[in-house]
């Protein structure tokens, strides 16, 4: 069943993204699991002037993204910065993965899609980085599901990761189907 034309005209109202494309490609050093989020925001700062309220996801969370993928999927709440997010529309919704073409326009629920809207309406806007290890794993991967528990080595640390993708947007799960990796 596809979701209400009122709901979809809302989302295409109210979507915001700005990809950082400078960004991608950047090489940052990561001293530590705990670190991560200032380090990767202390290296952002070299390109755009940020001042961010939160850093997502928790230690624990990262740790396990680090251990069983290699990645650091970080979201930050924008108070302030000198980026400016476009009006995308919903034409968006297909260069992040979520519509193939118009005919997948119902991918969403209606309570799904909802959210969204919610969302992006909220006034509120993150700046969100997707960086990975470049195939480095702090164990090989025949026994990264048998350490998940444990903490990333010392070994692995500092760890160089590198940014595959950045955007600015008013919706925080923009990127649920790009970057799904759980």
């Amino acid at each position: 069943m596809r979701p209400p034309l009122a709901l979809l005209r809302r989302l295409h109202r109210s979507i915001a993204y700005t990809a950082l494309d400078v960004l991608i490609g950047q090489r940052v050093t990561v001293r530590s699991a705990e670190t991560a989020p200032d380090d990767v925001i202390d290296c952002l700062r070299g390109h755009y002037a940020l001042e961010v309220t939160t850093r997502e996801p928790d230690l624990r969370y990262r740790i396990g993204a680090i251990l069983k993928y290699g990645l650091l999927d970080l979201t930050f709440g924008v108070a302030s910065t000198d980026l400016q997010a476009a009006r995308s529309g919903i034409g968006i919704l297909r260069d992040v993965g979520w519509a193939d073409s118009p005919a997948d326009a119902d991918v969403f629920d209606e309570e799904g899609l909802f959210d969204l809207v919610r969302d992006a309406e909220s006034g509120q806007f993150v700046l969100k980085v997707f960086l990975d290890s470049d195939g480095r794993l702090p164990f090989p991967r025949e026994q990264r599901t048998i350490r998940l528990p444990e903490a990333v080595p010392p070994s692995f640390w500092p760890a160089t990761f590198v940014v595959r993708d950045a955007c600015l947007t008013n919706v925080r799960a923009i990127w649920l189907f790009k970057h799904f990796y759980l």
